[in-house]
């Protein structure tokens, strides 16, 4: 047997190993992400929240952990590095170390959300769950009624309209993703345009322009990476029908408010612009390790004379990275960037479009990041990562294998 040959066994093997358990797990997870939004369905431990679908990623990492070398080598040392120098900095001064197990949770949730991708069809389901864990909250939100300036509010006393579009914004870009690019069944087709339908409805009548950017990055960008007839209607089809729930079936007031606010000016932009600016004079004063990310929080505190509060959120990945662990950690993170964005040489048309969702995903978490920190720390961003990546690796399997025979030959 040739080298070429032994290579395409060893994958097929991998994969081969206990696919249904896999499948379950991924999918499993997917679908508790729906108990985060729920305050009974929280646990707590140690002070710190553990959402349920960590739980089958934490059991499936044994189990897919051992295939980790099909995860590029670039990306997983880039990977390490911006863990170790985050760890590094949030332990500096021996407290807080919530946000240190939440990113560590993060990064194994990409890896692991990835190997558990096996086939498209893997990455289908885990997308449809995600969209009925959605489904599942903007039932709730809807039911409990709207309220005025702020809209539906799919997460309760939990979390405000910001910590929503964390959940709802990825989970709407796979569902798109799935409608533009794969071929499904009429029921399947129907969950993937209710998901994006109510999700834009609960958005647009809310006061979230986070949110609305969003989804605005979604429709064209997806457009514009499909370059097909068919995308196009598909895209123009799901923007009009959320644009009808919107007009007909929502309240404009809250969207008109914030729109007039924004027109106008509004203290919060203000109080954002300033929280950012004076997060990178911290880090510059501090551009080795930063300023920690608890102590950066009180710094702000201090700086902008609200000291009575005792600590300012950044409100802003960027400024929480680099204020709060310096310069290289940023770099770091740049790095992992890079590898994930980087086109593999000579790329098949799936793996190009493959890559396209890498991308998406990546200009909408920078987009989202802007406005939050807890952008990396919310289940379905990581997620929806580790599910693009899942899908380039499969359809890299896939091209090598095609190729395989040729080589041969």
């Amino acid at each position: 047997m040739t080298p070429a040959a032994q290579l395409e066994l060893s994958y097929a093997m991998k994969r081969a190993q206990r696919p249904g358990l896999a499948r379950f797990l991924l999918v499993s997870s997917t679908l508790l992400v729906a108990a985060a939004t729920l305050r009974e369905l929280r646990l707590e431990i140690g002070g710190l929240f553990v959402p349920l679908h960590v739980v089958p990623i934490l059991f499936a990492a044994p189990l897919v952990f051992r295939s980790i070398e099909r995860i590029p080598q670039a990306l997983r040392t880039s990977m390490i590095v911006f863990l170790v120098l985050f760890s590094i900095a949030v332990l500096r001064y021996g407290e807080a170390f919530g946000d240190m197990v939440k990113m560590i949770t993060s990064v194994v949730t990409i890896f692991a959300i990835a190997l558990m991708v096996r086939t498209r069809r893997d990455f289908v389901y885990a997308t449809v769950g995600l969209c009925v864990a959605l489904l599942i909250a903007n039932a709730n939100g809807i039911r409990g009624g709207f309220v005025d300036y702020v809209g539906y509010r799919p997460l309760g006393e939990m979390s405000n309209k910001n910590g929503y579009s964390l959940y709802a914004l990825p989970v709407v870009l796979l569902a798109a993703y799935v409608l533009v690019h794969f071929p499904t069944g009429n029921v399947t087709r129907g969950l993937l345009v209710a998901t994006i339908v109510s999700s834009a409805f609960i958005l647009f009548t809310g006061a979230n322009r986070s949110g609305w950017g969003g989804m605005i990055v979604i429709g064209g960008v997806l457009a514009l990476q499909a370059r097909r007839w068919h995308a196009l209607a598909v895209v123009g089809a799901v923007a009009l029908l959320s644009y009808a729930a919107f007009t007909y079936l929502g309240s404009r007031k809250t969207f008109e408010h914030r729109m007039e606010q924004t027109t106008e000016g509004y203290r919060s932009d203000d109080v954002r612009m300033s929280l950012f600016t004076t997060s990178l004079e911290i880090a510059l004063e501090n551009p080795i390790l930063g300023l920690t990310p608890q102590e950066l929080m009180r710094e702000l505190a201090k700086r902008l004379n609200e000291a009575q509060i005792g600590s300012l959120d950044t409100h802003n990945f960027i400024a929480y990275i680099v204020g709060g662990c310096g310069f290289p950690t940023m770099l770091a993170l740049m790095a992992v960037g890079f590898v994930l964005w980087r086109r593999p040489p000579r790329a098949s048309p799936q793996v190009r479009a493959a890559n396209d969702l890498i991308r998406i995903v990546m200009l909408l978490f920078f987009v989202r990041g802007l406005f939050s920190r807890e952008v990396f720390f919310v289940g379905p961003f990581p997620m929806a990562l580790g599910l693009a990546l899942g899908l380039m690796l499969v359809c890299e399997d896939e091209a090598r294998q095609a190729s395989a025979p040729q080589r041969a030959a």
